[in-house]
């Protein structure tokens, strides 16, 4: 799966004179071999970069998609000559389209003086993931978020800066004196209370005023505010053992294998069976086993490092997940304390008590898997049950 071609264009003249301010809208199109997953993002002359998107290629769809973006100058009745815009595919590989130049020249007014200026602004989680990657929280909640920005000047002057959030939460403007060339640390926080709630892809920004426009990069974060438990393994070195009542087990994997709670699952009844979950996880080389605060097959699910299995394996017995973000619980009337977890109107999975059922609702928020897919048996007792996209 790979990206064939990008371009990208302004949707009207690039060079603009006239009344202040003024929007230019940009179209991307983006064209790709087969379904798949890309994720992109804006970049421009004066280093903004908008928040990460995600689009889903399937199969039976248009091979090609066209995103659009916007900017806004002359916000302040100053020119903007020299200006470009990007988009800059992250994965499945980067990937950058041509700029497209573009210039603003607002009537009576001449260009930003080239005197004091912030020359770069830049923003991070304080808590941020090891590998600089998305830091995803996952927790009891209210939690906190820190957020740090770096701004820096050329010399000695004022700047007006506010904070942005993707709640669409403007903080109030802030002053920062230079009295030289600099660089300065400001900070934020961003409070999450609901203690049964999933947050995916958030982000914060810092925007500099004055002396001119200028936004930072989009500091992205995932909240879970769901506690799991993650067992994790080694996928290369996982078989199949008998146990003393003659059933089946996953072993090996490193010792963290056998401390996973025996009524988590990954017992079978025939060795085929279980063989065949072995090749179903070293096919999508998982890593983890989790579970979330139950002791319950239908409440475990497998991470390949931080993320759900992607992909597909022959015969897998699965049931389709249309809008994971939608999903929503009922309480069934034939049976006592049971919810049905309903994707609209099919029902995606069963389970045991109101809690259970909330957890389910809340991981598959969070992950949005496009499939449930199970080994053996659709109960609490034996197989494997797995989330994969």
């Amino acid at each position: 799966f790979g990206i064939t071609d990008i371009t990208t264009s302004v949707s009207e003249t690039s060079n603009v004179s006239g009344k202040c301010p003024h929007e230019f809208k940009f179209i991307s199109k983006i064209t790709v071999n087969g379904p798949g997953i890309i994720k992109y993002t804006w970049i421009s002359s004066d280093s903004l970069q908008s928040p990460i998107e995600t689009i889903e290629f399937k199969n039976g769809n248009p091979l090609e998609v066209e995103v659009e973006t916007s900017r806004t100058l002359g916000e302040d009745g100053r020119s903007h000559p020299n200006n470009w815009q990007q988009l800059k595919i992250l994965s499945p590989e980067e990937t950058l389209s041509e700029k497209v130049n573009f210039s603003l020249n607002c009537d009576g007014f001449p260009p930003v003086p080239n005197s004091f200026r912030v020359t770069e602004v830049t923003t991070e989680v304080t808590e941020k993931a090891p590998d600089g990657s998305i830091y995803n929280y996952s927790g009891g909640c209210p939690h906190s978020f820190e957020f740090s920005g770096r701004i820096t000047a050329n010399g000695s002057g004022r700047v007006i800066y506010t904070w942005v959030r993707s709640d669409n939460f403007a903080g109030p403007q802030e002053i920062l004196e230079f009295s030289k060339g600099d660089s300065k640390t400001v900070t934020t926080s961003w409070d999450f209370q609901d203690n049964s709630e999933t947050y995916r892809n958030k982000w914060v920004q810092l925007k500099i005023i004055s002396p001119q426009e200028l936004i930072s990069n989009a500091t992205t974060f995932n909240c879970k505010c769901l506690e799991e438990t993650c067992t994790s393994f080694d996928y290369n070195t996982i078989s199949v053992t008998r146990t003393v009542n003659n059933l089946f087990r996953i072993s090996g994997g490193g010792s963290n294998m056998e401390n996973i709670n025996p009524e988590n699952g990954l017992f079978f009844k025939s060795s085929e069976v279980a063989e065949r979950a072995v090749n179903i996880i070293k096919h999508y080389r998982m890593t983890s086993f989790c579970v979330s605060n139950e002791s319950l097959l239908r409440l475990s699910y497998f991470k390949v490092n931080d993320d759900l299995p992607s992909g597909s394996f022959p015969n897998e017995k699965c049931e389709r997940i249309n809008n994971p973000q939608n999903v929503s619980y009922y309480k069934r009337e034939d049976r006592r304390d049971w919810y049905n977890i309903m994707d609209g109107e099919q029902v995606v999975i069963r389970a045991f008590n109101e809690e259970a059922a909330i957890k389910l609702v809340n991981q598959i928020k969070f992950y949005r898997p496009n499939y449930s897919c199970m080994v053996e048996s659709a109960n609490d007792t034996w197989g494997m049950r797995y989330f994969r996209n």
